[in-house]
């Protein structure tokens, strides 16, 4: 009795989803509806993935009950979705090492029976909870009001800008052989290679600071306010807003060294207004998501014998950038603040 009942519970989650596929709605929206309805019954992740791609490849019939006769390759199409549902993450060669067959005929199940792909899991930079994506949502909201009235001006008085290490040598991480060459090997950065730390801040006209911190030397908040904010206070482009009655806006991360007492009793002093930044945030850093990984793209299958060398590069590579490339630093900043809102405060990626 057991037996015909999940059938018919199979069948039906299968209308289901095709349902909910004609509404679009999203597949992680289907697999929450599926689990709230059924309960302990609902399909996986992994089931539910392969009939949303089932029925998006155009399978009309989804009366596809097990019988005894079942073929050899129908039998082992269930047992990759059993294991999958038991270990998403585990291998197509641990998957064969269970099947007793071929791991090349796993792989040609998942891949061409299930439709299936394997992907890189994605990268964050913190394992963000409720509250955590609260705050972004609200924090990017009063960010998009800043921006809003700085745009008015072309994003010229508005500075954002943060300190990153440059490394001396950046490797190429792929590229294309043919089928009988050798990989070649890289060597995996270390603690002790050789690099710098640089701090840059911009507007939408250019870089307007770089400050290289010197070797055995911390950047705390004494550091951070002689030899960045009182420097940026002292910017031809924080006078020119002061004489034309305009509001000057500042905006950096949550770094300790950032948000010191001694800090904001400084920028209290000044004309800078400070934007708040949501915590684990660099998604929502245009010096993070824009400006660090663009220079170091650039400098893939570089190797640099000093740190002269290594700021004169970094220095080429800014002053070649028009003041378009820098006004669209900002102009992601607002799509990406936006993004995060419409994702409920999840990250940007």
């Amino acid at each position: 009795m057991y037996v015909y009942f999940f059938i018919f519970m199979s069948l039906e989650q299968r209308f289901v989803i095709k349902y909910l596929l004609r509404k679009e709605t999203k597949p992680k929206d289907i697999i929450a509806e599926l689990q709230q309805v059924y309960g302990e019954d609902a399909y996986s992740p992994a089931s539910t993935y392969f009939w949303i791609k089932e029925i998006k490849l155009g399978r009309g019939d989804l009366h596809t009950i097990p019988s005894p006769g079942r073929t050899p390759d129908e039998q082992i199409d269930d047992l990759i979705l059993r294991e999958l549902n038991f270990d998403p993450f585990i291998t197509a060669r641990m998957i064969s090492r269970k099947a007793h067959c071929a791991h090349s005929t796993i792989l040609s199940h998942l891949i061409d029976s299930l439709h299936m792909k394997n992907i890189h899991l994605r990268w964050i930079p913190h394992q963000l909870n409720a509250l955590h994506k609260s705050v972004r949502v609200e924090i990017s909201r009063t960010i998009l009001c800043y921006l809003d009235k700085a745009k008015k001006n072309n994003f010229k008085f508005i500075l954002t800008g943060d300190e990153c290490w440059f490394e001396y040598r950046y490797n190429y991480k792929r590229m294309w052989v043919f089928d009988f060459d050798e990989r070649q090997d890289i060597v995996s950065p270390s603690d002790i290679q050789k690099k710098t730390m640089v701090t840059i801040f911009f507007n939408a006209d250019g870089v307007q600071l770089i400050d290289v911190k010197p070797k055995g030397i911390k950047i705390n908040s004494d550091y951070f306010i002689n030899m960045i904010l009182q420097k940026l206070a002292d910017l031809d482009v924080v006078k020119k807003a002061k004489n034309q009655k305009q509001q000057m806006l500042l905006h950096f991360d949550n770094a300790p060294s950032h948000n010191a007492k001694v800090v904001e009793s400084f920028i209290a002093k000044t004309t800078f207004e400070r934007i708040p930044h949501p915590p684990y945030s660099p998604d929502l850093a245009p010096s993070d998501f824009g400006l660090f990984g663009t220079v170091k793209d650039y400098f893939k299958g570089r190797e640099f014998e000093s740190e002269e060398e290594l700021l004169s590069a970094i220095n080429e590579f800014l002053t070649s950038k028009s003041k378009q490339f820098f006004k669209s630093l900002f102009e992601n900043w607002e799509k990406r603040l936006k993004r995060c809102i419409e994702l409920d405060g999840d990250y940007v990626i």
